[in-house]
């Protein structure tokens, strides 16, 4: 007869909790923050529809998880599928640059007026690329941004797009990386420095209240090049009143309003390994993740979708 030994079978049970112990308290921890970023969007946003609200939990949580889950895997390629990095940036064209930055009136640019519009209105559309250029703006030469253009630009995507994300390159085609900010900051820095530029676009933007986004773009951005600014008591046209953009004087304006370019990046060979998902999915903490090449910007990674991926595969085994 086998005897009933109850401090054997509370030893076994000790260890049967402490084994689930950690693995529970991560799940929870999962859980609880999943739940709290959902009370708070639903008490801040209520107007937010449910499925808009649970995306964003579920994102914020994602790292956590897979940050728990990460040490049980063997090894990446275990993990039994490959994670394909898509390109989310969306380069502002050369044409484009132009008819939005050094031409003065936009008489005959209509089309490109147009091709910006699908550009800012395209709901996929997570990150613009804006090309400073050459290192140093010089008047007499043309693509290189205006600081009132910069600005337009930064309005319009903040008031009618989804681009989380504007990221600054340098040296025309060899696209040297500077870094990203989101569009909000680019207008509170330029509306800082010169509040009359938010007081002239609020001043057009109230005429287009009604207008669907696609329709208000274009009339917008042709009163902007025919407005007037003051500048030391003087009245001046855009071309006057505007100064050149480069990374010194983008990064000045920045900080003073307390914002500065995130510079979030991995270099890689373009080969994706266990060493770079974990890098972009936990060692970081905005939206996106540049990839580059000896400083030359490849793409740029979401990664609160990519941990949203991976633990989604998690869970389908």
């Amino acid at each position: 007869m086998t005897r009933f030994e109850p401090r054997a079978l509370l030893d076994h049970f000790g260890r049967s909790l402490r084994a689930i112990a950690a693995p529970a308290a991560c799940g929870y921890a999962v859980v609880a923050l999943f739940l709290s970023v959902y009370a708070v969007a639903r008490t801040r946003w209520p107007q937010l529809p449910d499925n808009t609200i649970l995306a964003l939990a579920a994102l914020l949580a994602a790292p956590l998880a897979l940050a728990f889950l990460w040490p049980r895997l063997a090894g990446f390629k275990a993990f039994g599928f490959e994670v394909s990095l898509a390109q989310a940036t969306v380069h502002l064209e050369a044409e484009i640059v132009a008819a939005i930055t050094t031409e003065q009136y936009f008489s005959g640019k209509q089309a490109l007026i147009d091709r910006l519009t699908d550009l800012i209105v395209r709901p996929e559309t997570e990150v613009i690329e804006v090309n400073l250029r050459g290192a140093q703006a010089t008047p007499g030469q043309r693509g290189y941004w205006w600081s009132t253009r910069l600005y337009l630009l930064a309005a319009l995507i903040d008031d009618f797009s989804r681009v989380q994300t504007v990221a600054f390159v340098e040296n025309d085609a060899e696209r040297r990386f500077i870094g990203m900010v989101r569009p909000s900051d680019i207008r509170s820095a330029l509306a800082t420095i010169s509040p009359i530029l938010e007081t002239t676009y609020r001043g057009i933007r109230q005429n287009q209240l009604a207008a669907l986004p696609r329709d208000a773009i274009s009339p917008i951005v042709t009163s902007w090049a025919a407005s007037k600014f003051q500048k030391n008591g003087k009245v001046l046209g855009e071309a006057d009143f505007t100064d050149r953009v480069n990374k010194e004087v983008l990064s000045e304006w920045l900080t003073r309003t307390g914002k500065h370019l995130r510079n979030d990046s991995i270099d890689w060979d373009g080969v994706v390994d266990s060493r770079v998902i974990r890098s972009l999915v936990l060692e970081y903490d905005s939206p996106h993740v540049a990839l580059l090449r000896s400083g030359r910007l490849d793409r740029l990674v979401n990664r609160l979708e990519l941990a949203v991926r991976i633990v989604d595969r998690m869970a389908a085994g």
